[in-house]
């Protein structure tokens, strides 16, 4: 009887902990704010994309992610592909970050070539994610159009 009495009690109490740490679970995305590019950039080929972003988080970060694809195609989405001798331009890096607030600054090439194929000029979508340490994420897109 002590046994089942026991077994009660310390379900009834890992029933409370585990409800009471649900409740503190963190459900609010991080908030993105892109200062570069703007929507409408143009970027030569052989030059750089540059961007400027600001992270915040009411926790902490975790990583953030920058996604670059042509648009040209009806925005499919899919990968990168030679058609016609020309290269359909595609970045993706992920970066890890550590804090409630960041501003991030850099560059992100964008090649006339790659292996000798002519990257395809155009409408391009420029995405940045970021995801905190709970896993919430959150993503932005600008437009921009790469110019010969």
């Amino acid at each position: 009887m002590k046994n089942v009495f026991y077994f009660i009690v310390g379900f009834t109490l890992l029933t409370i902990f585990v409800t009471s740490c649900e409740k503190d679970k963190d459900t609010t995305k991080p908030i993105i704010t892109i200062q570069l590019p703007n929507i409408g950039d143009t970027v030569k080929l052989g030059a750089d994309i540059n961007y400027d972003v600001y992270f915040e988080d009411d926790i902490e970060l975790k990583a953030y992610k920058i996604d670059i694809h042509s648009n040209t195609d009806g925005h499919s989405h899919e990968k990168s592909t030679t058609i016609g001798g020309v290269w359909d331009y595609e970045y993706s890096a992920d970066f890890n970050i550590g804090s409630k607030k960041d501003r991030i600054v850099g560059k992100v090439p964008v090649p006339k070539t790659v292996e000798n194929i002519e990257t395809k000029t155009g409408a391009y979508h420029f995405i940045i994610y970021c995801t905190d340490a709970a896993g919430n994420e959150a993503w932005i897109a600008k437009s921009i159009v790469v110019v010969p």
